[in-house]
């Protein structure tokens, strides 16, 4: 993630408020650390993390595990592998490109992490519709004409988006 990305999603939006120091900081360092990328999706083990960070190494494991409880990382010890799930979902795939350069990110990710299957559906919804929210989001408009409604008005705009962009070289 950017630097303003993870700036929002830790300190703006209050992700992880209750969490102590080292608990922040370790959120901070998978967001923004070397190993850091555009889906929010990493191999990385207690060492690399300890040694960005300056947290004792034995301490990792039960940070890593607070920070699943609350949500934030699906973590998979068994491949070493973690991932942050809002980072698709509060900063979706602003084009094609951006999903085109990704891609090798979502294809290093090993079949039996447990997360896997979600991280292909997030990584899917935001490839969809490029510049978009990931999910459907009525807000106001379904305030005003019905939630139903408006669900089905993005539905049949975005039915159109793409019929569109089929018809369009490249």
């Amino acid at each position: 993630m950017t630097g303003h990305q993870w700036q929002d999603l830790v300190w703006r939006q209050g992700v992880g408020r209750d969490w102590p120091p080292e608990t922040r900081l370790v959120g901070v360092y998978l967001l923004s650390g070397p190993a850091s990328n555009r889906i929010g999706c990493l191999a990385i083990d207690a060492g690399e993390i300890a040694a960005g960070t300056g947290v004792a190494a034995d301490r990792v494991g039960d940070i890593l595990l607070r920070l699943e409880q609350d949500g934030f990382i699906q973590h998979d010890p068994a491949t070493g592998w973690l991932w942050i799930p809002e980072v698709l979902r509060r900063h979706p795939f602003a084009d094609s490109d951006e999903v085109r350069l990704a891609l090798p990110e979502l294809a290093a990710v090993p079949r039996k992490a447990t997360f896997r299957a979600q991280l292909v559906q997030a990584f899917r919804a935001s490839a969809d519709h490029p510049g978009g929210a990931s999910t459907a989001d009525t807000g106001w408009l379904g305030g005003l004409i019905g939630d139903g409604r408006a669900a089905d008005l993005a539905g049949r705009l975005s039915a159109v988006n793409d019929r569109i962009r089929r018809q369009l070289p490249g």
